[in-house]
């Protein structure tokens, strides 16, 4: 998430973040311990008469004023994942980690339990691969949703990753593969007619 003016320490990229963060950990293939946000995963640890107790930076807050808001970022600039991880030096940027299960061992999970009723018509190398693009339908379909969403004249969302870029790349191959393959025979045709 990039804020084109002033910062990410406010409230409206700060509920931003929260309502995507929550989008990601409805994810069945995210591991919601791996996801890691302002909001979830960044823990701020204090000494305390009962010991030391670790918090989320934004999770437990819920920041309203400057003064909120400047805690947060004095949390964020001591915390190891902080600045030049999680959120950019110059504060105009923060980052949504997910990470994202192991896709072959669920779909070889789910092909032995049967819960789908491809798995009774494929082989398990077959669910295997239309399992993967599923998932990689439905992450695009998450992106393009989200961007709808949270996008606004403020603040500019980027997804990276690399099974984002082979969602990507399959629906682009099967949009224009077939399209290519055409031209490629109608050239083709055209120039054998015109040699004969």
């Amino acid at each position: 998430v990039r804020v084109k003016e002033g910062d990410v320490y406010n409230t409206e990229t700060a509920t931003k973040i929260e309502r995507m963060t929550r989008e990601l950990m409805g994810v069945e293939e995210f591991i919601p311990k791996k996801i890691t946000s302002l909001y979830v995963g960044m823990n701020h640890y204090d000494n305390t008469a009962d010991g030391l107790m670790g918090e989320p930076i934004l999770g437990r807050i819920s920041p309203e004023t400057k003064e909120d808001f400047h805690a947060v970022e004095r949390r964020v600039a001591v915390n190891p994942l902080g600045v030049g991880h999680v959120v950019s030096y110059d504060g105009t940027a923060t980052m949504i980690m997910a990470g994202i299960a192991d896709l072959d061992l669920r779909a070889e999970t789910l092909y032995k339990q049967g819960v789908d009723k491809e798995s009774g018509t494929l082989s398990m190398d077959q669910y295997k691969k239309w399992k993967i693009d599923q998932f990689h339908q439905s992450l695009l379909r998450l992106v393009d949703t989200l961007k709808a969403k949270e996008e606004d004249e403020n603040h500019v969302l980027y997804f990276t990753g690399d099974r984002l870029l082979a969602a990507q790349l399959t629906s682009m191959a099967r949009e224009q593969v077939p399209l290519a393959a055409g031209a490629m025979m109608l050239l083709m045709l055209g120039l054998l007619a015109g040699y004969f």
